[in-house]
């Protein structure tokens, strides 16, 4: 329900010359009206209030309206982005069917850390500014793994897996050296 505001007299409003102590009845009826429109305005609003917000996207403005944020639905779960002074998504929390995780991102819209799990797996990846994962965590009921590559090979790794665990390290040639392996 809409209340719309008392109409005002087109024009200037004009104040005639009364003798003291009599009252104006246009204007003092005009503004009883406008007060008794904004308590109407007020007494609705307030009684129909909802305590929940049904929408498909939130999105977060600053002082000036440009976007800062969002929260929406998606067809297969929903999406949290925050974005930079530049509007430019740099964090990025998403749950649906194929992928969940929390993404961190650079200036560049690189992807720099990245933290995601499946049912039963865990990854926390850290890149470089091209992109390339240089240490990654990986966990899995079966194995617990820390990678640290060079490019897109591994330079080290932490792994223990069932029935066994090992450090290795490998050269810039590619050659390996095992530690502790069962």
């Amino acid at each position: 329900m809409h209340v719309p505001a008392p109409a005002l007299p087109a024009g200037p409003l004009q104040l005639a010359a009364r003798p003291p102590g009599t009252l104006d009845m246009q204007l003092l009826s005009s503004s009883a009206a406008a007060l008794l429109g904004a308590l109407g305005a007020l007494v609705f609003t307030t009684q129909n209030t909802h305590p929940i917000l049904r929408t498909r996207e939130l999105v977060l403005v600053d002082e000036r309206g440009a976007p800062r944020g969002s929260w929406r639905a998606t067809d297969s779960g929903s999406e949290l982005q925050l974005l930079d002074a530049a509007g430019v998504p740099r964090t990025v929390l998403l749950v649906d069917r194929e992928d969940h995780g929390l993404y961190m991102k650079d200036r560049r819209r690189t992807e720099r850390v990245a933290l995601v799990g499946e049912p039963d797996d865990l990854g926390l990846f850290l890149q470089d500014a091209a992109g390339h994962d240089r240490a990654v965590l990986a966990a899995s009921p079966k194995d617990l793994g820390l990678y640290l590559r060079e490019g897109d090979r591994d330079r080290a790794a932490l792994v223990v897996e069932e029935g066994t665990q090992g450090l290795f390290v490998w050269s810039a040639e590619g050659d390996e050296r095992t530690f502790g392996e069962d």
